[in-house]
């Protein structure tokens, strides 16, 4: 299986930290977001990745390159005009090359663990399959109501709350999707979204499915919601030391800790779960 991902846009909702990067570049316990999804899809055999690029997108292209470090081998595709998640995925498309076979699509800008995504693949069935998380508020995201594993109805950020699901932006479509696309109309929004190509699916009888996950996922909608992400992952993380980093044999390290490179620790320095980068 292939997999697209969506990493063009700015993430407005993330300044001033998106001012001079994307929000799938900013960085969570020392790695860019972005690196998370693609190690998750790597750990799932998926190596064949479109990345679709725009704001800042040499920033992207220049520190995962090819692919080839990261156990991937990446095709960028442009998306020069920020014209929603629909018209991404319509670009990039053509770039996973031919073949019948499903795909993944998946937010570049979301924490999300592997076991999480072979779930999401080994229940695919139909025309497509939407993955959800439930959130006792769900304020500001995009929902999905579904009845026996069918997506019933898909809405993006509702004003008032109808449902507890909330849609992750994470889907596995069959190849014909491409015309669903083709006949998906801009949104009140100015842009050709997913979610309205989904719900026409489903309005026209098209088997929807829905797979539900309680594994870890984050979305940083603010700024501010790193902070929370970055906690999260530090307290699982391993402890690890670059070979030219140089610490005095009186400094206390404690907890989970990443020594960056040409770190310096100076002597009585003590520290608990932290990275630092020389």
């Amino acid at each position: 299986m292939k997999a697209i991902v969506l990493a063009a846009g700015e993430g407005v909702r993330c300044t001033p930290l998106t001012n001079t990067r994307s929000k799938v570049m900013l960085p969570v316990a020392n790695r860019p977001i972005l690196e998370y999804v693609i190690s998750a899809l790597v750990d799932n055999g998926i190596e064949d990745l479109v990345l679709v690029v725009g704001y800042e997108k040499e920033k992207v292209m220049n520190y995962f390159g090819d692919g080839n470090d990261f156990g991937a081998r990446i095709t960028y595709v442009d998306q020069t005009s920020q014209l929603g998640t629909a018209h991404a995925i319509g670009l990039a498309i053509p770039a996973l090359g031919d073949g019948n076979g499903s795909f993944l699509v998946l937010n570049g800008d979301n924490i999300i663990e592997k076991e999480t995504i072979s779930k999401l693949i080994a229940n695919h069935a139909g025309d497509a399959t939407v993955l959800t998380t439930p959130r006792e508020k769900v304020c500001g995201y995009g929902v999905v109501m579904s009845a026996a594993g069918k997506v019933k109805g898909i809405f993006e950020k509702p004003k008032r709350q109808i449902s507890h699901m909330i849609n992750t932006g994470i889907y596995v479509f069959n190849r014909d999707i491409v015309a669903e696309i083709e006949n998906t109309e801009i949104s009140g929004r100015g842009e050709y979204e997913i979610t309205h190509t989904l719900q026409n699916m489903v309005k026209g009888n098209r088997d929807v499915r829905v797979t539900v996950t309680k594994n870890l996922w984050m979305d940083s909608v603010y700024a501010w919601g790193l902070l929370d992400t970055n906690a999260r992952l530090l307290a699982s993380c391993e402890s690890a030391i670059e070979d030219t980093a140089t610490i005095d044999d009186t400094a206390t390290l404690t907890g989970n800790v990443e020594i960056g490179g040409n770190t310096v620790i100076r002597a009585g320095w003590s520290t608990g779960v932290m990275i630092l980068q020389g």
